[in-house]
């Protein structure tokens, strides 16, 4: 026979020191489709009896366990591009502002949160789920943040994961109120259909290796950038992971679970792992000698690789045409002139100009002037170093065009010009404008040795003419 007693005392330690958890966690009791119990995505917009209610998140069976979840989908309603939002305070919309009021009565202190979550964003859309605990100051009238924490979601989730969120305290204070909020779009630039689901929540009090939150890389060039996270209230340790594809097959060497004291850390990629079109990083929070957390997400850094400019086409005594190779990720090109190697002297209007395409109509020059050009690429996440710089030579008042060259044979890998003009001077470039030979004749005919197979460009210069061929050998 059970002792009545020992019942009784272990349902009352129970209740007293159960640990608080948010209202309905798991999602599954609504009142109809639009509306669950215990929070909020309603916004009421207009006066009545003219009012509208607008509903940013709804019931989904599609759930991670249990019959339902929820879904939020950023939605274009009255002219407004509108994020999903579900949370336990309450939307306030004035006719020009949404605001978030309130919470739920809370008063405990949990370490975190986990909540299972998938993510199908548009256009590199970014959801968030936010989590803070507040108390209302007497003294001040005003409410004073007891913790906080936060999760970007910035990749495509298809399946349920766990995430979990360790809130970081900001003060002793027990707190009186507790707000958690889901939306489906950055609300500074919502993309009209991402949407993200949510399931399984749950507030967290013992400390199971929280992970960190990798934050995008900092400083990008083309052969370094700087890694970042969320440092962890919890430890001041770190393993940092780098590889050069998302599953971390292909590690970078001296960069694969090295210890870190701080939350950000430089890296300079070795010579051996450079020029890869992406890298990728992740970082695990180290707690003592033998427990690690699970690792965090996983941050891609897209290098700023510089473009290569190519040789200038259509001169003429006041203008040419810059060219460049167009880079992958690029989002536009800085443009400079000048008319000196070392680019001090810039040429007006063309000192860092923008350019969108791949090449650029240089105009408003003089005539029989040297110029150089370089082009720099512009990424979203940083500019690259210059490219290589290429000379050109406006033509002398008295030729109008440059023409090609009609008298000439190739045979083994050597160029034969004849019928020259007395006095040419003959260079030879790479593709990348670099002068791969030069001469100078006075007879009328000439043997340039290429030597390598390749593509080059010859240019013939006489008082009377200027010719320019390519030749692929």
């Amino acid at each position: 026979m059970k002792n009545l007693f020992t019942i009784l005392f272990l349902m009352f330690t129970s209740i007293l020191f159960a640990q608080e958890q948010a209202p309905n966690s798991n999602f599954e009791l609504w009142t109809d489709q639009y509306t669950c119990d215990g929070w909020n995505n309603s916004i009421v917009v207009g006066t009545p009896p003219f009012s509208t209610t607008i509903y940013t998140a709804q019931r989904t069976a599609n759930s991670f366990q249990g019959s339902y979840a929820v879904e939020m989908e950023t939605q274009e309603l009255l002219d407004y591009v509108i994020p999903g939002l579900f949370q336990l305070g309450e939307i306030i919309y004035d006719g020009q502002n949404i605001s978030i009021v309130g919470g739920y009565p809370f008063t405990d202190r949990p370490m975190g949160i986990s909540v299972f979550t998938k993510y199908i964003p548009v256009d590199n859309d970014t959801a968030m789920v936010i989590a803070y605990m507040t108390k209302f100051n007497s003294q001040t009238s005003t409410t004073d943040t007891i913790a906080a924490t936060f999760y970007p979601i910035m990749d495509t989730i298809i399946d349920y994961t766990e995430l979990l969120m360790p809130f970081i305290y900001e003060s002793e204070e027990t707190p009186d109120t507790l707000n958690i909020m889901f939306l489906s779009s950055n609300p500074f630039n919502p993309k009209v259909g991402s949407t993200l689901y949510a399931d399984s929540l749950q507030l967290l009090y013992e400390i199971s290796a929280f992970p960190t939150l990798a934050l995008p890389a900092t400083n990008v060039s083309d052969t370094s950038f700087t890694a970042n996270w969320i440092p962890s209230p919890y430890s001041n340790e770190y393993i940092l992971q780098l590889a050069t594809d998302s599953n971390f097959v292909n590690t970078v060497t001296g960069f694969y679970n090295i210890i870190v004291d701080t939350f950000n850390y430089d890296i300079l990629i070795p010579e051996e792992f450079q020029n890869y079109l992406n890298y990728y990083y992740r970082v695990q929070v180290k707690y003592g000698d033998t427990a690690t957390s699970i690792y965090s997400n996983v941050i891609k850094v897209l290098p700023t690789y510089p473009t290569v400019s190519l040789p200038a086409t259509e001169v003429t005594q006041n203008s040419f045409k810059a060219h460049w190779l167009s880079m992958p990720g690029a989002s536009s090109y800085s443009l400079d002139v000048a008319t000196d190697t070392n680019f001090t002297s810039f040429v007006t209007g063309y000192e860092n100009l923008a350019v969108s395409d791949t090449f650029y109509l240089v105009t408003g020059l003089n005539e029989t002037t040297k110029y150089f050009y370089r082009v720099r690429t512009i990424y979203q996440q940083g500019t690259s170093p210059n490219s290589n710089t290429i000379v050109v030579s406006t033509l002398p008042n008295n030729i109008d065009k440059i023409e090609k060259f009609s008298s000439y044979f190739i045979r083994n890998n050597q160029l034969y010009l004849y019928n020259l003009d007395e006095n040419s001077e003959i260079i030879v470039y790479d593709v990348f404008g670099k002068v791969y030979y030069k001469t100078f004749t006075y007879s009328d005919e000439v043997i340039i040795p290429f030597g390598n197979s390749g593509v080059y460009i010859v240019e013939i210069k006489s008082q009377k003419n200027i010719f320019r061929n390519k030749f692929t050998l």
